[in-house]
């Protein structure tokens, strides 16, 4: 408003207020603004947003913000009449004072000039600025709009999910949750967080057939997905060590006193087979204990180990090993060693060792290991790890002895037949003083045997309790009450070293502590154990095993206690229930195979080990246990990405030196010009050379494709492709291919040499690439013009056909029919 002033030259005018000369009602006429100075030029009708006037009839005019620059001469038939020399209107002016009075005005600067435009095209130019604008400003009032929509959509969406925590469990709140993220993204555009992967996977892996039908009605994540977040995911026999990585960046963010654990291996029954892994490029079923060496017999156990958190509840595998038959003491005193050490650099803390009472188990820990009954740990690094077996398995032994030989207590005898006479009474009353005792748990039919359940509720307090009623109404004989009080001790004993709660109506079923009285009844139990004598001559594992393990307890709570501020311990984290549950898991996702092949055994061990949400079994031979998986899928997928994978390209010279010397011990003899094959395998060879030049067909030049096929004959030796043929046979790819005589002479030549190698070439690595140095001076055909590797198109589709069907081959010879019937038998009599 000051130009305004300036320029219009009214001395009566400066020094007022902008305001004041807006409400006065001042205004200037048009025709003082330059043309360009309006938005639409051609109208004159509104000013641009920064005009100012300057055409006014005064001595001393304000300078015009127009160019007086003249046009350059390549435009010279465009250029308009000089402004100086133009006769220009003078406009009406209000009275000014003199010059010699009039003040002082600033020059102001000329903008850049601009090039020449027509009075149309300027125009035009104004209008395109003003729809840009127009355009801009209800861009920006739509994104506006729409980020303002979004917000209360989401505002919404929270209010919703608040609610609904009210009614809802956490778990269905946090899978709404992930629904009404996914329901606003296209199709590709979801990003899954880990957790919804980890409940698709348990989903898809539960049934696939299930989770297809589901993800036609929620949100879920493609099935492409769910497998590409795996990739980096393998396991492979021994201690992993992508896991154990993975395990000293999860250590570092735990609280203090959360990386005491226990060390837990079980050994489980797998079928033996044999399968090709390309990836590794092995044969997959073998003897194979990772770093510790690989054998030459079919595998048919799998040795697990798993830690078990002390404080907190976590648990995680470590790794398994493939062996044919039970593992020898020998090689499990050096797994056990090697283990410990590999997880105490990742910074947990050992504190115990957990296992059955196999002989095995018992032969590294006295022999290689130093442990003894009245000693029961051993001294790593300088600290004691405590050893303990596991007590669902000691009681399920006490039950089975108890059954077969019985015990003599304080010369009292405990005898089976009290619980057969308690049985048989107690189920002719209609309301039954055990009601779950059944005619399974006194008969024990094939394999149950092996149940612990079956134990813990014969060996119960609800047994026992009704024994010692009938014995006072006089049903029972008076010497039953020792077979109660036996199995009441027994009872009470299984409760301490199972507890998995602060608090417990069960006698000793509580957590172990100073004052919970574990303590006393375990000194109490173990001098009553040294009265129990067997009617066998020999000492049985099962009593010395939980002297063993009380004393263990008694040690390893000393310790917690003293050096770790324990104020109590869930004594449940002390067996192998965790294991068990893995085992359980791994049949249920074997879609009811009892024991999966070793292939199997790897695919759905990984799969179970990223699944965080699980249905226990009711036919598991162990209780449920709560604890969760200390690594989630990102945080072995974080390492897997960082360390290098196992390639069959990346070889040391070991390993190089390792197929040499394997090729040498291979070598096929030298083979006859006119090798002597029988008819039918003369004929079976005709057909794969002809399914070979099949295949082969697009892949090569087109000067090596008549090398492949060749016309047909009436020789002997196409009977079987003939008959195998629908219809004609030809060579132009509407049939089966008649391969040439060139080409069937090398696949004869390749047949020999596989033959010859592939009984020690299978007990090694690089399965395929030594078949591949063996078999290749044999084979002669090259690509006449050198453009295509037609050589090793063949010996390698070759190769495949024939390793295949070979693994096929030795897999029939594992049928296990007897292994079948036993597995129905345990289905229909112990369940």
């Amino acid at each position: 408003c000051s130009r305004w002033v300036q320029n219009c030259r009214r001395l009566d005018l400066q020094g007022k207020p902008a305001e004041q000369l807006n409400k006065s009602g001042y205004f200037l006429c048009g025709k003082h603004f330059e043309e360009h100075q309006f938005t639409v030029p051609s109208e004159r009708k509104r000013l641009i947003w920064n005009a100012v006037p300057t055409i006014f009839q005064v001595p001393n005019p304000p300078p015009r913000l127009t160019s007086n620059r003249p046009l350059p001469k390549r435009r010279a038939s465009f250029e308009q009449p000089n402004p100086k020399k133009q006769h220009l209107s003078q406009p009406e002016s209000h009275p000014t004072a003199d010059e010699n009075h009039l003040p002082t005005v600033e020059v102001v600067s000329a903008p850049k000039p601009e090039p020449f435009t027509s009075a149309k095209e300027a125009d035009l130019k104004s209008k395109l600025r003003a729809s840009r604008n127009r355009v801009y400003r209800l861009k920006k009032k739509m994104k506006n709009s729409l980020q303002s929509k979004k917000l209360k959509r989401q505002d919404r969406k929270a209010a919703v999910l608040k609610e609904l925590a009210n009614f809802l469990p956490r778990k269905t709140v946090q899978f709404i949750a992930s629904q009404l993220r996914a329901v606003d993204k296209k199709k590709k555009g979801v990003r899954w967080t880990e957790k919804d992967k980890t409940v698709a996977l348990s989903l898809f892996h539960s049934s696939p057939k299930a989770y297809r039908r589901l993800k036609k009605i929620f949100l879920l994540p493609s099935v492409s997905t769910l497998r590409r977040s795996l990739q980096n995911i393998e396991l492979y026999p021994g201690f992993n060590s992508k896991i154990l990585s993975a395990l000293s960046i999860k250590v570092k963010s735990l609280p203090p006193g959360n990386e005491l654990c226990v060390l837990i291996f079980d050994e489980v029954s797998i079928k033996e087979g044999v399968s090709y892994d390309p990836k590794r490029d092995r044969v997959e079923g073998l003897e194979d204990c990772g770093t510790h060496g690989r054998g030459e017999h079919i595998a048919n156990h799998a040795l697990v180990f798993m830690l078990r958190g002390l404080r907190a509840n976590w648990k995680q595998p470590l790794g398994y090993f493939l062996t044919s038959g039970t593992v020898s003491g020998q090689l499990l005193h050096s797994l056990i060693l090697d283990c410990i050490s590999r997880v105490e650099e990742a910074g947990l803390n050992v504190k115990a060792v957990v296992a059955d009472q196999g002989s095995n188990n018992r032969n590294a820990f006295s022999v290689g290991l130093g442990v003894t009954e009245e000693e029961p740990f051993f001294v790593f690094n300088g600290k004691k790890v405590f050893v303990m077996f596991d007590p669902p398995h000691l009681l399920k032994n006490v039950r089975n002895n108890l059954k077969n030989t019985g015990f003599t207590v304080e010369d009292e005898e405990v005898s089976w037949e009290h619980v057969v006479e308690f049985y048989k009474f107690d189920k002719m009353n209609p309301v039954r003083m055990a009601p779950r005792l059944r005619e399974r748990h006194i008969s024990l039919p094939a394999f149950s045997t092996l149940r612990v359940r079956y134990a813990a509720q014969v060996l119960s307090h609800s047994v026992a309790a009704g024994m010692s009623s009938l014995v006072q109404l006089q049903v029972l004989p008076h010497d039953a009450l020792a077979t109660a009080a036996f199995i009441e001790r027994f009872d009470q004993l299984f409760n301490a070293f199972n507890s998995s709660n602060l608090k417990s109506k069960q006698v000793m079923g509580h957590a172990m502590s100073l004052n919970s009285g574990h303590i006393e009844f375990l000194q109490d139990t173990l001098a009553w154990l040294e009265t129990v004598k067997t009617k066998s001559s020999r000492a049985l594992p099962c009593l010395c095993g939980w002297k063993m393990a009380i004393r263990g307890l008694l040690a390893l709570w000393e310790d917690l206690h003293n050096n770790h501020g324990f104020k109590f311990l869930l004594t449940s984290r002390l067996n192998q229930d965790c294991v068990e549950n893995l085992f359980s898991r791994i049949r249920g996702h074997a879609g009811g195979v009892y024991n999966p092949t070793p292939a199997a055994f790897r695919a759905i061990l990984r799969q179970v080990m990223v699944d965080q949400i699980f249905d226990h079994s009711d036919k598991s031979n162990c209780q449920e246990d709560s604890a969760h998986f200390l690594l989630n899928m990102s945080a072995i997928r974080s390492v897997a990405e960082a360390l290098p994978g196992d390639s069959p390209a990346d070889r040391s010279p070991e390993d190089e030196a390792y197929l040499n010397e394997l090729l040498m011990l291979s070598t096929p003899p030298p083979l006859a010009k006119d090798p002597l094959l029988v008819k039918a395998e003369c004929n079976v060879l005709v057909y794969i050379a002809g399914y070979v030049a099949k295949k082969l067909q697009l892949k090569v030049c087109s000067a090596c494709v008549p090398m492949l096929a060749g016309a047909v004959s009436a020789t002997e030796n196409e009977i079987f492709l003939v008959n195998k043929q629908y219809g004609r046979l030809d060579i132009e790819g509407r049939g089966l291919t008649v391969p040439s005589p060139e080409l069937l002479q090398a696949v004869q030549r390749l047949e020999e040499s596989f033959v010859a190698t592939i009984d020690s070439t299978l007990r090694g690595d690089s399965v395929k690439a030594c078949l591949v140095k063996t078999l290749h001076p044999t084979f002669e055909m090259v690509c006449p013009e050198g453009k295509c590797a037609i050589k090793q198109f063949i010996i390698d589709k070759f190769i495949n056909i024939r390793l295949h069907s070979t693994l096929k081959d030795i897999n029939e010879s594992f049928t296990q029919k007897g292994l079948k019937r036993n597995k129905k038998v345990m289905k229909f009599c112990c369940e």
